[in-house]
């Protein structure tokens, strides 16, 4: 379990399929680094890269549309559970 005043890296790459002729619709990559400042609260910095395909272009191909996000999430985790139960294992990760 990541503990408070850990650092963490984070980082996936989505890939959304589609049954028409252009199988390869959107493409999302994402890297990112947080910091977990106490129990509750956690912070997270990142870049969200994603290419949107047209259906009648390639990937390479002008009907492309690319966007650079940035990303900046704030956590608060609510307790929850009785007192002195030991809490359930979550690991920080950007949310959808």
């Amino acid at each position: 379990m990541l503990q408070p005043g850990g650092a963490f890296v984070s980082a996936y790459n989505e890939v959304f399929l589609d049954p028409s002729p252009v199988a390869l619709q959107r493409n999302r990559l994402y890297l990112g680094a947080g910091y977990r400042f106490s129990a509750a609260l956690t912070g997270q910095l990142g870049w969200l890269f994603q290419a949107d395909f047209n259906q009648r272009f390639g990937p390479a191909e002008p009907g492309t549309v690319l966007k650079n996000n940035l990303v900046l999430a704030w956590s608060w985790r609510i307790r929850r559970g009785k007192p002195g139960e030991a809490p359930t294992e979550r690991l920080p990760t950007q949310q959808d």
